[in-house]
């Protein structure tokens, strides 16, 4: 396919949806294909939404915490929130949603979702450069921006053992040996075949994308979590 990019020019992107076009890119010795947020069909409008959480460190206790605080917030919101291990260090979380608008209002909602984590929270940070982060779970709101991708789920990792990027189920988190890295080509059919896809609905819950003005002001809801204790 070829599509416009932002300065006018011209590129060529390679559509998957079939098993002999995945043959070919591993020809081609792509191990990790990173996908769009959009579609085909409407490709200046995403049908998705993605964060993805990182730690300043190795504590993953924390990352699997800060993607149950950003789920309740996007649930608030009216979306439906899904979570995979990266296989590398970190969680993805993503919502499917209707393609209705651009990349720009797509992008400044999803800015604005992890400020106000940021706002809310101290382990969360949206500061891109490591050494700003002091330790806090960065949120990774960037890739939600036109021409853009994330890791595809079940996408292998160039690293030892050949991890996976991981769907799960969300209770799944609270499992103390769950590792962002322990599903890896050696197990996940095995997986599969014990439990099935936990995304294979995924496109099935798409919303519209809320307004931004939709997200909670961070001062009332400590005041609100002031007055409840």
């Amino acid at each position: 396919m070829r599509i416009t990019l932002e300065d006018g020019s011209k590129q060529n992107e390679i559509v998957c949806n079939n098993a002999v076009t995945l043959v070919y890119l591993a020809n081609l010795a792509v191990i990790t294909p990173h996908v769009w947020l959009s579609t085909t069909e409407a490709i200046r409008k995403p049908d998705k939404i993605v964060f993805d959480l990182d730690p300043s460190d190795d504590d993953f206790a924390v990352v699997k915490e800060g993607a149950h605080d950003l789920r309740k917030l996007l649930e608030y919101l009216g979306l439906t929130c899904f979570v995979m291990t990266t296989g590398s260090r970190g969680l993805h979380v993503a919502c499917p949603i209707k393609p209705e608008h651009d990349y720009n209002i797509v992008k400044e909602f999803t800015k604005a979702a992890a400020q106000n984590l940021e706002a809310e929270d101290p382990k969360f940070t949206t500061k891109v450069r490591k050494e700003k982060r002091r330790g806090r779970v960065f949120v990774d709101y960037l890739r939600n921006e036109y021409a853009q991708t994330s890791v595809a789920p079940y996408a292998l990792r160039p690293k030892p053992g050949a991890p996976v990027a991981a769907p799960l189920d969300w209770d799944e988190l609270s499992e103390s040996k769950l590792d962002p890295q322990g599903y890896t080509m050696e197990n996940i059919f095995k997986r599969l075949g014990r439990k099935g896809d936990p995304w294979k609905d995924f496109a099935r819950h798409r919303a519209s994308l809320p307004a931004v003005d939709e997200l909670p002001k961070p001062e009332e809801e400590k005041e609100k979590h002031h007055q409840s204790r």
